[in-house]
């Protein structure tokens, strides 16, 4: 029989071969970042949003860059902004200029993506997002993550996903989390496509926060074990993040869903990244959600230029890694020292190695 100080010890070489093997093969895939951030996005030109049903008019990437609404600053940080100089006062039907952008690289299982910004889209009417959709029929059917996602003032961020029925969040000892659970089932046709979400308890996850405190990263992890998501203020951004990303040194992420509740592999095709902001529609401008944190009506303030402001990414870099683990089935229940239970996945190494 193992003594308890071997067992102990063979718990955490398990755990922590398990979370290094996880980041160990991790390389760079795609990278935007400076003067040559826009080359591989396509512009989704639109008249209107037949997504959120926003009051916007999504341009093309001719008419974007003449408006000065997609550019890459002095700094070298691209600029994706709503327009903020037109007055749409005198026109009853004023939908406001806009951009949603598509990448054309996909992502799949195994990968992580990380955001590094400056600001985000704020101020009460506007919904920005950064986030991830099935690139073959753009459905939710296929899947959604939603990495970065805010309306009007709220103050903090959203994470979420959306898929189809029988993906939900479930807790896991071996991925716990520290953001606060909004919704549990994913399900795309119930609850309003409200997603299984997470809101992030810090407020410089978004808003003024953010833009505040000189902004911050954003990871997302889709592996074999799940979709685990961090935020990271400015001061805490990992040193590592720049070029050999190592998520099992960044700590609990602030939102998990384990591959017991939803299946990473069954229900998310591959995706595209996405970047958008519209006006109000079917989320941030609902009553019930726009009163909590505006005044007034949604739709009045998208003929008010100075309303838009603050409604602008500046982001630093997006960049996406392939080579995390693809093995659904090697999900296990344990693998945090300290965490939960790991005698039972210490029997299974002491049987593998003999040791019983």
């Amino acid at each position: 029989m193992l003594s308890p100080r071997t067992l102990a010890s063979a718990a955490a070489l398990l755990a922590a071969t398990f979370l290094s093997a996880r980041a160990a093969n991790l390389t760079l895939a795609t990278s935007y970042e400076g003067s040559s951030f826009f080359d591989g996005w396509k512009y989704n030109a639109s008249a209107i949003d037949d997504t959120t049903q926003g009051n916007v008019h999504y341009l093309s990437q001719t008419a974007a860059e003449a408006a000065k609404l997609t550019y890459v600053n002095s700094a070298g940080n691209a600029i994706i902004k709503v327009d903020n100089t037109t007055d749409g006062a005198n026109d009853s039907t004023f939908g406001r200029n806009t951009v949603k952008l598509l990448s054309t690289a996909t992502i799949s299982l195994g990968s992580l993506v990380v955001m590094e910004a400056v600001h985000l889209p704020y101020g009460c009417s506007v919904w920005g997002a950064f986030w991830t959709l099935d690139s073959e029929k753009n459905l939710d059917s296929g899947g959604e993550i939603d990495i970065f996602e805010g309306i009007n003032d709220v103050t903090t961020n959203q994470y979420a996903l959306h898929a189809r029925s029988g993906c939900k969040q479930a807790n896991s000892s071996s991925m716990p989390y520290t953001g606060n659970v909004i919704s549990t089932d994913c399900n795309y046709e119930v609850n309003a496509n409200q997603g299984c979400a997470f809101s992030d308890p810090r407020t410089t996850s978004y808003g003024a926060g953010f833009a505040n405190a000189g902004g911050g990263a954003f990871a997302m992890l889709w592996d074999g074990e799940g979709i685990q998501q961090w935020f990271f203020p400015r001061d805490l951004i990992p040193s590592d993040l720049e070029s050999s990303p190592d998520p099992s040194t960044w700590g609990d992420p602030v939102a998990s869903w384990p591959t017991k509740g939803c299946n990473p592999d069954k229900y998310f095709n591959d995706h595209q990244l996405v970047i958008d902001i519209t006006l109000c529609g079917s989320w941030a401008g609902e009553a019930a959600v726009f009163s909590k944190t505006c005044s007034g009506t949604c739709t009045d303030l998208v003929k008010i230029p100075s309303n838009y402001d603050n409604a602008y990414f500046e982001i630093k870099s997006i960049k996406t890694y392939t080579g995390a683990t693809t093995d659904v089935s090697a999900a296990l229940p344990a693998v945090r020292v300290g965490r939960g239970s790991v005698w039972a996945v210490v029997a299974g190494l002491a049987g593998v190695l003999g040791m019983w």
